[in-house]
């Protein structure tokens, strides 16, 4: 639990904005692999954070994110 302590507080040293992003990313993963019964093969907190696992979950997001573009006659909502 320490090596995790330690990691999480070099990474985010001075960067809130960074916190945010590993908490959000976190989430993210937990829900979908929640969702798809696949909890059991999440990788160590320790893992998880050595390995920059949030930048990969953060493009997972912007992917399932629905792009908004308006086409001719139509409004956004």
């Amino acid at each position: 639990l320490r090596n995790v302590e330690s990691i999480i507080t070099n990474l985010v040293k001075g960067n809130p904005d960074l916190h945010n992003r590993i908490v959000t990313a976190l989430n993210f993963e937990l829900s979908v692999k929640a969702m798809t019964g696949k909890l059991g093969y999440m990788k160590t907190m320790w893992k998880w954070l050595t390995s920059h696992e949030w930048e990969l979950i953060e493009e997972q997001m912007n992917i399932n994110q629905p792009e908004t573009t308006m086409l001719y006659g139509t409004k956004l909502r």
